[in-house]
C-alpha cells in the first residue's frame, strides 16, 4: 500500500468517525495457488524413500519469485467474492459500499479494517477469518513501522516515528547530538565529486534510514534528503557533515507527529507546489516540490530534481505543476 493511501485513509477515518482494527494473516504466502508446474528438491535431512526424486509443489511457498503475486491474487479474488471493489489509484485498498462504508487495506500480510461501527467491523473480521487463518490484533497501534494512536472520542489519529528516530540515533552514535533548528543551511550548494573520499557505506546507511522517515511522516526533511541522495556514490567530508546536521535536527524534533483531527479540520484536499530555477549548481536543473493536505494535515509530499534543464523560471514552474497534477489525480481518484 502506498504511503499516501495510508495517510489518506487515516484522514478519512477521522472525518467519518470510523473504527480501525488490524488483522495479521498467518503464513500468508502459503495461501497462494500456483499457476505453473514447479518442482523442488527435498530439504536436507528430510527422510525420503526415493533418493534423487523431486517434489511437485501444490501451493505457493516462501522463497518463490511468484509467491507475493499469487498471495495478492488469492486475496483479491476473495475480496471480490465478498463484494469489495479495488480502488483505481491503489490496488491494495478495497472498498465495499452496500448501505454502509467498509474498507480493507493491506501491506503484505497486515490488514487494516475500517468500518462505521463495532458490529460492521466484527462482520468484516469474520468474513476474512472464514477465508484465511488470521490473528486479531485489535485496535491498530503499529502498522508498517509507524506508531498509530487513535482517540475516537476526540476523533484524532496521531502518527509518530519517535521510537524509530531514537533507534537510528543510537545506531549511528548520535543519541546525544546537539539539536539544531533547521535540517539544512539556506542556499547550500554541495559540490559533485568524481569518487568518494569518506566511508560511502556509512553515508548510504545513514541516508537510507532518513529516507524512510522523509517518506512516511517528515515532509520537513524531504528536500534535505533529496539533495543528499544525489551524492550517495561520490561524497566527501562536507556531504557527511550536512548529513549529520539532519540527524542533529531529528534529535531535537523526534517527537514531531502527524495529527489528523476530524472535529477541527475541514475535509478539503489542498495542494501547494513550487520550484526554484536552475537551483542545482552542478546540473543547472530545477527542484520541484509539492505537498497535499487533507483536512489540514499532509498526506502526500515530495522534492524532486526535474528531468531536464528549464529554459526559464516559468517553464520550471510548469514542470513542477505537471508533477503535482499527477499526484493530485491519484489522490482525487482515491477519494472518489
Amino acid at each position: 500500500m502506498h504511503k499516501s493511501s495510508l495517510l489518506t485513509l487515516f484522514a478519512i477515518a477521522t472525518q467519518e468517525d470510523l473504527e480501525i482494527d488490524q488483522l495479521d494473516v498467518k503464513t500468508a504466502f502459503l495461501n497462494g495457488d500456483l499457476e505453473e508446474e514447479i518442482y523442488m528438491h527435498a530439504p536436507d535431512g528430510f527422510p525420503t524413500n526415493k533418493p534423487g526424486h523431486v517434489w511437485k509443489l501444490q501451493k505457493s511457498i516462501y522463497g518463490l519469485k511468484q509467491a507475493a503475486r499469487m498471495w495478492y491474487k488469492k486475496l483479491k479474488d476473495s475480496l471480490d467474492d465478498l463484494g469489495y471493489q479495488r480502488t483505481a489509484s491503489d490496488h491494495a485498498v478495497f472498498v465495499r459500499r452496500t448501505g454502509e462504508f467498509n474498507c480493507i487495506a493491506f501491506h503484505v500480510d497486515d490488514i487494516l479494517i475500517l468500518a462505521r461501527d463495532v458490529a460492521a467491523k466484527t462482520r468484516m473480521k469474520k468474513e476474512i477469518a472464514g477465508r484465511f487463518e488470521t490473528q486479531d490484533l485489535g485496535k491498530v497501534h503499529w502498522f508498517c513501522g509507524l506508531q498509530i494512536m487513535c482517540d475516537r472520542t476526540s476523533r484524532t489519529i496521531t502518527i509518530s516515528q519517535e521510537r524509530y528516530f531514537t533507534t537510528i540515533l543510537e545506531r549511528f552514535g548520535l543519541e546525544n547530538a546537539h539539536p539544531v533548528l533547521t535540517p539544512m543551511a539556506v542556499n547550500l550548494q554541495l559540490d559533485r565529486l568524481e569518487s568518494a573520499t569518506v566511508d560511502s557505506q556509512l553515508y548510504q546507511s545513514m541516508l537510507g534510514s532518513l529516507m524512510y522517515a522523509a517518506i512516511c511522516t517528515r515532509p520537513d526533511i524531504s528536500f534535505a534528503v533529496n539533495t543528499l541522495a544525489q551524492h550517495a556514490s561520490a561524497l566527501g567530508e562536507p556531504h557527511m557533515h550536512v548529513l549529520k546536521r539532519v540527524f542533529h535536527y531529528i534529535a531535537g524534533t523526534k517527537e514531531y507527529k502527524l495529527v489528523f483531527n476530524g472535529k477541527t479540520q475541514t475535509p478539503f484536499l489542498i495542494g501547494y507546489v513550487d520550484a526554484d530555477w536552475a537551483g542545482d549548481a552542478n546540473t543547472r536543473r530545477s527542484i520541484s516540490g509539492y505537498v497535499f493536505l487533507l483536512g489540514g494535515t499532509p498526506v502526500s509530499w515530495a522534492a524532486k530534481k526535474q528531468q531536464s534543464v528549464s529554459l526559464s523560471s516559468t517553464e520550471s514552474e510548469y514542470m513542477a505543476s505537471s508533477l503535482a497534477t499527477r499526484e493530485a489525480v491519484y489522490l482525487r481518484q482515491f477519494l472518489i
